[in-house]
């Protein structure tokens, strides 16, 4: 990530994603999509986070439900609580 600026930094994010460099076609015609790694999805939102200080609004895509978001929750709730 290195020397990368602007949005293109978030395109490693994706690599907890279940839907990842799946055609938008592909994923229509699944009959199930897999789950991905919804701790690695939290871990990696945690870490755009510690470099968007200000990142707010969290979320996933197709093929993300309450396992991926209740491991972002627990991965950057920690992130969000003032200081002491």
């Amino acid at each position: 990530m290195a020397g990368q600026s602007g949005l293109g930094q978030a395109a490693w994010l994706h690599s907890g994603c279940a839907c990842r460099g799946k055609p938008q076609s592909q994923l229509n015609e699944a009959p199930e999509l897999d789950a991905g790694n919804p701790a690695e999805l939290g871990r990696e939102y945690a870490r755009l986070k510690r470099r968007l200080n200000q990142l707010t609004v969290m979320g996933g895509c197709c093929g993300t439900d309450h396992r991926h978001i209740e491991q972002i929750a627990l991965a950057c709730q920690p992130l969000f609580e003032p200081a002491a």
